[in-house]
């Protein structure tokens, strides 16, 4: 690859009953990979394009899924020489498991409770 690309690491919700159809949904898309499932809903994915444009074009379609209840890039970088080099972002495993990454529903509950929906 010698082309400029633009990556997106994508924390990705989904009911946890269709996790698995929804992963591969994702990884049949040629611009999208699911790289971790933690089994209750949440996902990280990767995200590609030629060009910022296209990475946010891929993003807004990966939202559009059947089954995926939200999709939130975390980590993002740019890659000029065409090697992809270390994002140096947290792991998959950090992100999942951190507690203050809350699913849509619920959080979606704490907006209503707070009168903002």
């Amino acid at each position: 690859m010698t082309d400029p690309r633009h990556l997106a690491g994508v924390l990705v919700h989904a009911d946890p009953a269709t996790q698995e159809q929804v992963a591969a949904a994702i990884d049949a898309l040629p611009w999208a990979e699911v790289h971790h499932r933690d089994g209750e809903g949440r996902m990280i994915a990767v995200v590609e394009g030629a060009d910022a444009e296209e990475e946010a074009a891929h993003l807004m379609r990966l939202r559009e899924v059947p089954g995926v209840l939200g999709a939130l890039p975390v980590v993002q970088y740019f890659d000029e020489a065409g090697e992809r080099a270390p994002s140096g972002g947290p792991a998959p495993e950090d992100i999942l498991n951190d507690p203050a990454v809350e699913s849509p529903p619920s959080y979606f509950r704490r907006l209503k409770s707070l009168g903002s929906g």
